[in-house]
């Protein structure tokens, strides 16, 4: 039998606490990259008393990802941020970004901020953030939302920018109503001053009901250092106020690479 084993089952350790600085317990811990449940309140050597898992544990989860509000479904993996667990009065949740801390084992609603049982796994959590992955973002907008351009075109800026580092793969629109009271509507997704820049194919009609969608362009990676606003820009065969009507959804595919 080896001699050099220090203890026959490692999960609870003592562990000085890199994440929130004056852990408690109860609270969700990283030290580093390893993620657990404080089992004490930190000491006045600066120590912990660690769980790493597994175990279950009732934690904060809030139903968000990297994207925004999103539901969490049973089974889904769950991160720590430092910044959402906030020195241990914040919570869990789906973003990628993060280190993975655990498995949720009830739903938490969209937005909200629930507490649930949590798997927490004895894994290194080292999340995924380093992977590129792909995100989209999405809006409805409709043709009371756009600003006239005192020409043929109109345009509505999306709420949500596309973040720093992203590569754009693909924009589609789903029309639920035809952009109709004129001959033509053509649209567009870029930002301002180059409104093609996320639909090479500048022919896409949203005068009907229909789904269409664009490649980027080329060039559409430059300047992706800084986040991007996205304009959607509708044409009209001369003025922009013959059209009258138009329900469609705008989603930008992209590459997350930070």
């Amino acid at each position: 039998m080896a001699t050099n084993r220090i203890k026959e089952h490692g999960r609870k350790l003592s562990l000085t606490v890199t994440h929130p600085t004056s852990p408690s317990s109860g609270d969700p811990t990283r030290t580093i990259n390893l993620i657990g449940v404080a089992l004490t309140d930190e000491r006045t050597d600066g120590t912990t008393s660690v769980d790493i898992g597994p175990a279950v544990y009732d934690l904060s989860v809030k139903g968000e990802d990297d994207d925004g509000n999103s539901t969490v479904a049973i089974g889904e993996k769950l991160y720590y941020v430092d910044a959402d667990v906030d020195d241990g009065t914040g919570f869990l949740n789906k973003k990628v970004t993060g280190r993975f801390a655990g498995i949720a084992l009830e739903a938490v609603t969209s937005g909200s901020t629930t507490t649930i049982n949590v798997l927490v796994g004895s894994s290194i959590g080292l999340g995924d953030s380093s992977l590129p992955r792909v995100s989209v973002t999405s809006q409805s907008v409709a043709f009371g939302d756009f600003t006239d351009n005192a020409n043929a075109t109109g345009y509505i800026d999306l709420t949500t920018a596309l973040p720093a580092g992203a590569i754009p793969l693909a924009t589609k629109f789903v029309v639920a109503t035809g952009f109709t009271g004129d001959t033509t509507a053509i649209v567009q997704a870029g930002i301002a001053g180059t409104l093609d820049m996320f639909t090479e194919q500048t022919d896409q009609s949203v005068l009907a009901a229909a789904t269409v969608g664009s490649t980027p362009t080329p060039d559409v990676a430059d300047g992706m250092n800084a986040a991007k606003t996205i304009r959607v820009t509708v044409t009209g065969a001369s003025d922009f106020t013959d059209i009258t009507a138009g329900i469609m959804v705008v989603y930008v595919y992209y590459l997350a690479t930070v």
